[in-house]
This record gives structure tokens, C-alpha cells and sequence, in this order.
């Protein structure tokens, strides 16, 4: 669902952007009702949060965090990767000095 403003008369649009393209033959099948105040209530939603500082914050330490998180386990990851690796070159040395 994708909303579109008209600056001069102050209307709402809204519209399926799946079938949102020029020409299309299929029009969206989507018939309920979006009510125009759902998006004075979602905007006010979003300037509460945005003046709110401590909430600022907190998705701040929260990304933050992630991004923490993300890095610990890409670190576990490659540490993995890399003792298979070396498993793997133990077991072939092992194989050829079998062979030989």
C-alpha cells in the first residue's frame, strides 16, 4: 500500500503499488477501505516518538547492540570455518602419508 498527497486540494490517495504502473491492464483487487485518519494517527505516532528522546536512544543502544551481536557470531563463524579447515588438512596429510 503506498500513500500519495495532493498538496494543492489536501487529499489522500492511497493505491496497491503491486499493480501501480502506467498501462497495466489488471487493476488492484484490494476493496477495503483505508480510513484517511489512519494517517494522522500514524504520523503523530511517529513525531511523538521522533521528539522523544530517551525512545531516540534506545533504538540507538538497541542498533548498536545488533550490530555487536552480528559481529560476535560472524567472528564464531570464520573461527568454525577455520578449524574445519584445518581438520580437513589434517585428515588429507594423514590420507597421503597413508599412500605413500
Amino acid at each position: 500500500m503506498v500513500v500519495r498527497r495532493d498538496g494543492h486540494q489536501h487529499r489522500i490517495y492511497y493505491h496497491c503499488s503491486k499493480y501501480f504502473r502506467p498501462c497495466s491492464d489488471n487493476s488492484c483487487s484490494y476493496t477495503r477501505f483505508v480510513p484517511g485518519t489512519w494517517d494522522d494517527l500514524i504520523w503523530g505516532d511517529v513525531c511523538y516518538w521522533l521528539r522523544d528522546d530517551a525512545w531516540g536512544e534506545q533504538q540507538l543502544v538497541s542498533e548498536q547492540s545488533q550490530d555487536e551481536n552480528i559481529a560476535r557470531l560472524m567472528r564464531i563463524q570464520q573461527l568454525k570455518a577455520g578449524q574445519a579447515h584445518g581438520k580437513e588438512m589434517t585428515l588429507l596429510s594423514i590420507s597421503m602419508a597413508t599412500l605413500l
